[in-house]
Parts: C-alpha cells; structure tokens; sequence
C-alpha cells in the first residue's frame, strides 16, 4: 500500500497558487489549500477532486501567529510530515508617492505579506518538512522582480516589491543553508509577469501610461497554467 504524501500550498485560492495547488494534487499529494478565505478555495478543491486529487481547505490568516498554528494543528490531525511546502501567497503594489518611493502603509504591507507570511509559515510547520527528509520538497514563489537592477525602468516605481521580492530570495537562501544536511529539495521561483487578475489590475493601461510605460500585450503574458507546467517540476509524490 503506497504512502500518502502531504502538501501546503499557500495563496491556493487564484492565480499561481491555485495553478500550483492543482498541478500538486495531479502529482499525487494531498494538499491542503491555505488562503483567508474558504469560499475561494472550495472551488479549487472541487476541481483537484473531480480530477481524481484530494486535499482539504485550511483557512489562515498567514500574518496572524495563532491562526498559524492553528494550522499546523489541522495538519498534524492527518499527518507528522510533509512532503511539500509551497509558499505562494503574495501582493503586488505600486508604491510611489510622486514619483518617489518611501516608507509607508503600502511599503510595510508588501513586506508583511511577502516576507513575514513566508517566515512564520516556516516558523510553524519547518519541523513537519524536515521529518521528510530527502523526499521533502520547499517550493518558494517570489518575482523577477528580486533580480532588477537599480536602473530598471519598473524597479524606480516598485522600490518596495522589489526590495521585498528580494527579502524572499535571501529567506529562500537562508532556507538552503537550515537545510543543507537534510537533502531536501530546494526550489525558488522568479516568475515573469504572468496573466492573472491581479496582474491585469496592477498593469493596467492606465497605471502604466501614468509612469510613462508602454501598455503591456496581453497576448504575449502567459497564463499561470502553462508558467507552471512550463517552468516548475513538481517532483511526483
């Protein structure tokens, strides 16, 4: 009888971490789908199962420690390990004040969501991945945006994401380096502007045109679907 392996997969609810969550369950884990809110995840779950996947909705304000916890209680009613831990949920904002960035409640949310979730995330379940040992996987969602130089023409208008895309990179590293003994796999994903809803709202024409940027083709922006199958192997549970 084969073993079940477990995974989180946070921000499951839409755009790469809803296409991250399904190609998961395609590869045989059971995911719990992490988000605030269940009623975005029940449809996700809906589809990995009449896909022939399984997994649970897990509700989780990832800023709030309690609600954390209270998580990796959820986790440990089905199971002491996991085998997969992908951590997706992120935001996106513009954080200019007249062509200027600067600290902020926009600046200090982009770090809160995009580093601070990722940190107590870890705090509380690191100990269910490392009891995977080599067949342990940690997948970390960040941007392109932690690779932009200081010239570049959309890092003067998101100093903040950028700043914080790369908080996630060097919380990636500091991961590597926790788990350099353990053999568990390691994966850090930077994607490109991909075609989600959010996406389509942060650049839109009009936030575009007002920094002097071109409108973006939509056309050519991939969806998250096909980033995913087309960049990142889920290793097979």
């Amino acid at each position: 009888m084969e073993m079940t392996k477990y995974a989180v997969v946070t921000g499951a609810s839409r755009g790469l971490g809803k296409a991250i969550a399904l190609a998961v369950a395609r590869a045989g884990y059971f995911v719990f789908l992490v988000a605030r809110k269940a009623e975005t995840l029940e449809p996700v779950l809906t589809e990995i199962r009449e896909a022939g996947g399984d997994g649970e909705v897990a509700v989780a304000d990832l800023l709030d420690e309690t609600a954390v916890a209270q998580l990796k209680s959820q986790i440990e009613t089905k199971t002491d390990t996991l085998h997969l831990l992908a951590q997706v949920a992120g935001a996106f904002a513009w954080d200019t004040q007249d062509g200027v960035s600067k600290p902020g409640p926009t600046y200090e949310k982009l770090y809160a969501i995009n580093v601070t979730t990722k940190w107590n995330v870890w705090f509380a379940l690191g100990s269910l991945v490392k009891s995977a040992g080599a067949e342990g996987t940690v997948l970390t969602v960040a941007s392109q945006a932690a690779d932009f130089e200081d010239d570049h023409p959309y890092r003067q208008d998101q100093t903040g994401y950028g700043n914080a895309m790369r908080m996630v990179k060097t919380f990636h590293n500091e991961l590597a380096d926790e788990l350099a003994d353990a053999g568990t796999q390691l994966i850090l994903s930077k994607p490109p502007l991909v075609d989600t809803a959010l996406a389509r709202e942060g650049f839109s024409d009009e936030n575009l045109t007002s920094r002097g940027m071109e409108p973006i083709d939509w056309s050519t922006v991939p969806s998250p679907e096909t980033f995913v199958r087309e960049t990142i192997t889920i290793p097979h549970a």
